[in-house]
């Protein structure tokens, strides 16, 4: 099961996404959370978005309705280099610098899980002294995948 959307804040583009691929991994104690989504309407920039949390610990007994992963070690804290996890990663054309994200676990069915997803990059249209943080918001279903089968930037 793969549906949902994603709504994009930031200055001047007020702009529903919707998903269109990804997944998610609980394997090994772990949590693995990959998305991307395009616009609704083809002239809004960016043209995509794609999002992964990569590594969260998973508690004892594994996903449940409610939990709350959260992280910001993003490109510009590990450097693209460190194994330390959990990390999160954001690409809008560009691999972002500077990322923040939560998912919150809304449902589970045994094969797929509805999200809450919170999250915060750089600002994906400017890139001088206009620039302002952009807000990202969005529900979702994501499916289990192998985590061979998500985008993890390496």
């Amino acid at each position: 099961m793969l549906e949902g959307a994603l709504h994009l804040d930031c200055r001047d583009v007020h702009a529903a996404f919707r998903v269109v691929d990804g997944g998610f991994c609980a394997d090994e104690g772990r949590l693995t959370v990959s998305l991307e989504a395009r616009p609704v309407d083809p002239k809004v920039w960016p043209p995509r978005a794609l999002f992964c949390l990569e590594g969260a610990p998973l508690a004892a007994g594994g996903l449940c309705q409610g939990a709350r992963f959260h992280c910001n070690y993003s490109a510009r804290l590990h450097q693209w280099s460190s194994l330390q996890l959990p990390k999160v990663h954001g690409y809008f054309t560009f691999h972002a610098m500077d990322v923040e994200l939560a998912f919150v676990v809304a449902a589970l069915q045994p094969d797929a899980v509805m999200f809450h997803f919170d999250g915060t990059s750089e600002d994906p249209n400017y890139y001088d002294d206009r620039a302002r943080p952009a807000h990202w918001r969005g529900e979702f279903w994501l499916p289990r995948r192998a985590c061979d089968e998500l985008w993890i930037p390496s």
